[in-house]
């Protein structure tokens, strides 16, 4: 069985008290890239900065006891 446990991470949430809020923005627009290339050349790269633990994971052997690893999860629960 999958089980999907993903969420969306936005611009500016807050994740965890304490760390920085993940940033989300451009890193070249269209506009910014015309400048750059050859006549009628555009496109957008976008930036994405984030501490290494924002988002979710499941870290089975860290944050469970022994006798209750993902394999024993409940997942009903």
């Amino acid at each position: 069985m999958l089980v999907d446990v993903s969420h969306v991470i936005e611009h500016g949430m807050i994740t965890y008290k304490g760390l920085p809020a993940p940033l989300i923005c451009d890193f070249l627009s269209r506009e910014q890239s015309r400048s750059h290339y050859a006549p009628g050349t555009e496109f957008h790269i976008g930036k994405i900065e984030m501490v290494a633990n924002t988002g979710t994971y499941l870290d089975a052997s860290t944050a469970t006891p022994p006798e209750r690893t993902w394999r024993k999860f409940p997942w009903s629960e």
